[in-house]
């Protein structure tokens, strides 16, 4: 559950200080979000599917892992 809230964090902060860059170059808040979300609008179908296959396999695994755990405590 670390390991899920650490990337999401890191995604989130990564994500923040690309758009605040945007930002002091000029762009709108729009504008800045657009363009630093923009990668994955321009992904195709295959791409899209691994990476959501990929992003549900990382959830499930902490799930497991977590329940598995929880199991043990008791």
């Amino acid at each position: 559950m670390k390991i899920l809230l650490i990337t999401v964090s890191m995604f989130v902060c990564l994500v923040g200080f690309a758009t605040m860059l945007n930002m002091f170059e000029g762009f709108t808040l729009y504008e800045s979000l657009r363009s630093t979300l923009s990668p994955f609008r321009v992904m195709e179908l295959a791409e899209i599917v691994v990476l959501i296959v990929f992003i549900l396999l990382f959830v499930a695994e902490s799930a497991y892992v977590l329940i598995k755990k929880r199991k043990n405590i008791n």
